[in-house]
């Protein structure tokens, strides 16, 4: 008798545990050192990725609905410094067969597949880096919705809603992702409170894993009136080689060209080579170059660096 209710005792624990919602620590440790054009030899966090430390968790509310939040904030491997508050993102959810909505610091649907098709990713190191305009990745007090995946195809839409600021972020992508192929579409525009100031972002990218390499490219054309060019026109192209399960070597080449009244105001290109090694499964060693240049300007940025890469 006493073995059964000890039994029941146990399994009503691990029913109950099981009922709890669950919360994890997770982040990113990225360091690097490396040598610049301009400061010589330098230090820098964040190479391959942004370092970065949050908390998610997530709640089965039953019937295939759940509850979720993250909070997430990027710090200064190098200094220790952070910034105020989860800056990257914060949101709470609600996923199902449906899909799943975010509100909150949301990161935008084009920011979710920007990097798919970069050689060198999101890193110091990619081709783009110094290159491509930057955009609103989380534009904040979102509402985020995507929609569950199907064979391969997915989709996501956001629109910020802060109206006190007199701007709005509205955010749209789709993509596929089956065997060899992925492809993804996404469109984004920025009204800004001025008006005629609204900035509009059209990005398509695609890869084809043929084993021995990779091949990636990716475009954008950007309508910018608050920069002094009416559009900015980029292009990406590269190659990934997965030598064996440890090391990856990535490399490809870069441009934008700035336009005002038909007339080409600034043309930058730039390249990159990164070499990854997995040390184990969450730590790894990298290390490559970067160049560009700005032809009409006649200025040019180089970084050369090396740096470890730790998930948590």
């Amino acid at each position: 008798m006493k073995k059964l209710l000890a039994a029941l005792a146990a399994l009503s624990f691990i029913a109950l545990a099981n009922a709890e919602p669950s919360v994890t620590l997770y982040g990113i440790a990225d360091f690097w050192v490396g040598n610049t054009h301009d400061k010589g030899a330098t230090t820098g966090s964040g190479g391959l990725a942004a370092s970065r430390w949050g908390l998610k968790g997530q709640e089965d509310l039953g019937d295939g609905l759940s509850a979720g939040f993250v909070l997430e904030q990027v710090f200064d491997l190098a200094s220790g410094a952070t910034p105020r508050g989860f800056n990257r993102q914060a949101y709470v959810s609600l996923a199902g067969d449906f899909g799943e909505f975010r509100l909150g610091n949301v990161l935008t649907p084009l920011d979710d597949i920007n990097g798919s098709a970069n050689s060198g990713g999101d890193s110091l190191l990619a081709a783009i880096s110094g290159v491509w305009v930057g955009f609103n990745a989380n534009p904040m007090r979102q509402l985020y919705y995507a929609t569950p995946e199907w064979r391969g195809l997915g989709a996501a839409v956001s629109r910020s809603l802060d109206g006190q600021s007199g701007s709005a972020v509205t955010s749209f992508r789709v993509n596929y992702n089956e065997g060899p192929v992925y492809a993804g579409l996404a469109w984004q525009t920025d009204t800004q409170s001025t008006p005629g100031q609204t900035v509009r972002h059209v990005f398509v990218d695609g890869t084809y894993d043929l084993g021995l390499v990779k091949l990636l490219a990716s475009a954008r054309r950007v309508t910018r009136p608050d920069s002094g060019a009416d559009h900015s026109r980029e292009s990406q192209v590269g190659l990934e080689f997965p030598f064996n399960e440890a090391l990856v070597v990535s490399t490809g080449y870069a441009r934008s060209t700035d336009t005002s009244a038909d007339q080409q105001v600034a043309r930058r290109q730039g390249y990159g080579l990164l070499l990854t090694y997995a040390l184990s499964k969450r730590t790894a060693f990298y290390g490559g170059l970067q160049r560009n240049t700005e032809t009409m300007k006649d200025t040019s940025g180089r970084l050369t660096a090396a740096g470890i890469h730790h998930t948590f």
